[in-house]
């Protein structure tokens, strides 16, 4: 078991059903472990901002915690508009 499985262990734990995100070589050993449990769900975007945006919309429609991952690089800076719109609406 490497810590990519004990992170998806912990987010299960944590009630989330769903991660959203683009895939790249940063991630890939996350998204392995996700396949990996057939209570996750891994949903493929078209572009990382979508990912962060569409974990925000699925987390206030449902309820339950959603996550968003993206390659290292461009991929993790593009997902910093959609959770600073999270973040500032929340507070």
């Amino acid at each position: 078991m490497n810590t990519a499985d004990h992170i998806v262990e912990c987010l299960i734990d944590e009630g989330t059903e769903r991660v959203f995100g683009y895939p790249g070589i940063g991630n890939q050993t996350f998204l392995d472990s996700i396949y990996k449990y057939p209570e996750m769900e891994f949903v493929l975007t078209r572009h990382e901002q979508v990912a962060a945006l569409m974990a925000d919309a699925y987390a206030r429609i449902t309820k339950f915690p959603a996550v968003c991952t993206a390659t290292n690089g461009g991929g993790a800076t593009n997902l910093g508009n959609g959770i600073d719109q999270a973040y500032q609406e929340t507070s």
